[in-house]
């Protein structure tokens, strides 16, 4: 069985003017822009697919990722923790989601790893599938930088950063990896 696994990072974010609440400043929406961002790239998706299976984190931006995605696919998604950014930045500011002040970008490169080292290997058992497994996610840039990491062999908290903070590397919305997990073998195909 081999995972090919489509990241697709959110569209850009609303900015909040008047509230000062954690919870909201954390977990913004994509605005009108990100929306249309995503909704151009369904043609592309669409040939990457059909997909076995979808996720998103449970963040806002995750959700309307896949909202237009798998609306468009005709197909449900499930969400997970571990693929949340649980903080957003606004105005040069960092909002984290209350009692996850402690996570930075090597946690979420943890995250991420264990999400595709342990749920989606299990999901795949639950599915009873075989072959090539096709995943869909709608995710944030630091999940996808720290998978990136993992396929270049790097860990190192400030190049991850630097990666998910670089407006370049985001260009194009669409990452794609190929997961061999008997071979332990796992691969950035945008490289």
């Amino acid at each position: 069985m081999i995972f090919t696994i489509v990241f697709v990072v959110h569209g850009d974010k609303m900015k909040f003017q008047t509230t000062e609440d954690p919870v909201l400043l954390s977990n913004p929406p994509m605005n009108e822009q990100g929306m249309m961002q995503i909704q151009s790239i369904v043609p592309k998706i669409k040939e990457l697919g059909p997909f076995d299976l979808a996720y998103s984190s449970r963040l806002c931006r995750g959700n309307d990722v896949n909202s237009i995605l798998c609306m468009a696919l005709n197909m449900d998604w499930r969400t997970s923790r571990l693929l949340g950014q649980h903080a957003s930045r606004q105005s040069g500011k960092t909002y984290f989601y209350p009692q996850c002040e402690k996570e930075w970008y090597d946690y979420w490169q943890k995250n991420a790893i264990l999400f595709v080292t342990n749920n989606l290997r299990m999901s795949h058992l639950s599915q009873d599938m075989s072959g090539e497994v096709k995943v869909l996610i709608g995710t944030h840039r630091p999940i996808v930088a720290g998978l990136i990491g993992w396929a270049r062999g790097v860990t190192n908290t400030e190049m991850l950063k630097g990666w998910a903070r670089s407006e370049e590397m985001w260009k194009d919305l669409i990452h794609i990896f190929r997961y061999n997990p008997n071979a332990g073998v796992f691969e950035y195909l945008n490289d």
